[in-house]
């Protein structure tokens, strides 16, 4: 059996203001999100129980790969980085905070609002940016390029948006979710999410065992 470990990245500054992915300048980490590396590492070697190799695999973006090349370096090894593991674009949102784009696009932030709270498709969203559809593909296709053998463990260190997607993915894959109904998933800042599977490759054929949140965070 192997798992996968999901974690999103830590506090950075763009979630301080409440700001739309994109602008690389809001990707500091804050002093919250720095304190809390070595307590995500904690939990996830918990679940690693100190098993090497562990692969590492992270989004570029820096406020992923700050803890990617913390979890990277507990294993004695080096994060790979797959720029398909980039969050969600968001096109002319990119780097505006929820407060401007209440005023610039209302219509939108109504939706956003509606799926958040789970009364809305994902796929209704309608916004401005990246097709989730095809967000989707992109993600998870990177599946294709993971061997699960290599490593009895892989962690993914990435974004809420991408998180969500391979989530998605494993609970239609395995527990009958609706493939036409995309849902909100509460994935709190450096919460950690597992995966784990027997008897195949990751997305083609194979049984869960179980999906459950490991850490909680704000």
């Amino acid at each position: 059996m192997g798992i996968m470990i999901l974690v999103r990245h830590p506090e950075a500054e763009k979630n301080v203001v409440n700001a739309f992915g994109g602008d690389s300048n809001m990707d500091l980490l804050t002093g919250s999100g720095r304190n809390s590396l070595s307590e995500v590492s904690m939990h996830v070697s918990a679940v690693t129980h100190g098993s090497n190799p562990v692969r590492v695999i992270s989004s570029p973006a820096d406020r992923a790969l700050i803890l990617a090349t913390e979890l990277a370096s507990s294993a004695g090894s080096r994060p790979e980085i797959l720029a398909d593991l980039q969050s969600i674009g968001k096109g002319s949102l990119s780097g505006v905070t929820e407060r401007v784009a209440e005023q610039a696009y209302p219509s939108y932030m109504g939706r956003l609002r509606l799926y958040r709270a789970g009364l809305l498709n994902g796929y209704a969203l309608d916004g401005p940016g990246e097709e989730l559809r095809g967000f989707e593909t992109r993600v998870l296709g990177v599946l294709g390029r993971i061997d699960i053998y290599e490593s009895p463990f892989v962690v993914l260190v990435a974004h809420r948006s991408t998180i969500t997607a391979l989530l998605m993915h494993a609970a239609r894959l395995f527990h009958g979710y609706p493939t036409d109904f995309y849902g909100y998933v509460e994935l709190p800042l450096s919460s950690v999410s597992l995966i784990s599977w027997e008897d195949g490759i990751l997305g083609v054929g194979l049984r869960a065992v179980h999906m459950e949140n490991l850490l909680s965070r704000r």
